[in-house]
């Protein structure tokens, strides 16, 4: 079943390369290891329902997650499913939402765009269908997430900006800390990436810990009551 999985995965993942307008490969190869953009793939059972006339999609049991660099970076990172949603705004999905590629055995890929990712009681990840051309499939596969927004300082400022209107002076604070942390953490990933394949001799680079990034997974969505994007009211139940 993994070799299926891995293969829709990169099936979808060259129809999601190819449906992309954002960025332009040639951007994406000159990218600097400070500007690393971040793409996420994932195993999970899709389910799809209709609420109050608004579309979700439900991953349920989310497995094999991983955040992963687009080139010239080669940086991969295994994370929980929690950190899908409370990575959202840093990834700048908020504002601009990602093209999702699903991939079930059998089944062509279908790519939607989806936005307002919780973490519910069930342990799953559900996010609002934006738009979708075609039928999101139900049943077990892969989902690949295009890539993100550059991930630095300006953009976690923005977010504690942000949500002060929504949670307060003291919670978005205290969450923009998580951000800045998570921030460095994924630049230490890459950093060492970068240190492994192009020094011959070891480099004193910042340790990187992906437990980092987890811890502060689970505590931003206790600030957001599992929502990805604080005052969003995706069901959570």
């Amino acid at each position: 079943m993994k070799s299926r999985l891995l293969a829709v995965a990169v099936t979808g993942l060259l129809a999601l390369t190819a449906c992309s307008s954002n960025q332009t490969a040639t951007d994406s190869a000159i990218a600097s290891d400070d500007q690393a953009h971040w793409m996420v793939a994932l195993n999970a059972e899709f389910n799809t329902e209709q609420r109050d006339g608004t579309e979700y999609v439900t991953f349920s049991d989310p497995s094999g997650v991983e955040l992963f660099t687009e080139r010239p970076n080669r940086a991969s990172i295994e994370v929980n499913g929690q950190s899908v949603v409370a990575l959202w705004q840093l990834f700048g999905f908020s504002e601009n939402p990602p093209n999702v590629a699903f991939m079930v055995p059998g089944n062509s890929p279908v790519i939607a765009t989806l936005n307002y990712p919780a973490w519910t009681s069930t342990d799953s990840i559900r996010m609002e269908v934006v738009s979708s051309a075609d039928p999101i499939p139900t049943g077990t596969g892969a989902v690949v997430i295009d890539g993100s927004d550059a991930v630095n300082s300006q953009v976690t400022d923005a977010i504690t900006q942000a949500n002060t209107k929504v949670l307060g002076d003291a919670p978005a604070v205290a969450s923009g800390n998580l951000y800045e942390q998570t921030a460095q953490a994924l630049q230490n990933a890459v950093d060492q990436q970068t240190a492994t394949q192009e020094f011959s001799q070891p480099m004193t680079v910042p340790t990187f810990q992906p437990s980092t990034i987890n811890s502060a997974a689970e505590q931003i969505l206790n600030f957001n009551g599992g929502q990805g994007i604080p005052g969003a009211r995706t069901p959570t139940d």
